[in-house]
């Protein structure tokens, strides 16, 4: 594995424990139409970011 793979995986890790903890977090607040649109939102950004790598 190369230098660069590690640190996608990781930024991979790092965003699926930041959508498990803020789905947690707004599911505590908030109905759960909030946290449809948070994860719609979150899973265009990571396209967005996985579509530049």
């Amino acid at each position: 594995m190369s230098h660069d793979n590690i640190i996608i995986v990781l930024a991979l890790i790092n965003i699926q424990l930041l959508i498990a903890t803020s789905t947690i977090i707004y599911n505590y607040l908030s109905g759960s139409e909030n946290v449809l649109k948070l994860l719609v939102l979150i899973i265009h950004k990571t396209i967005e970011v996985m579509g530049r790598v």
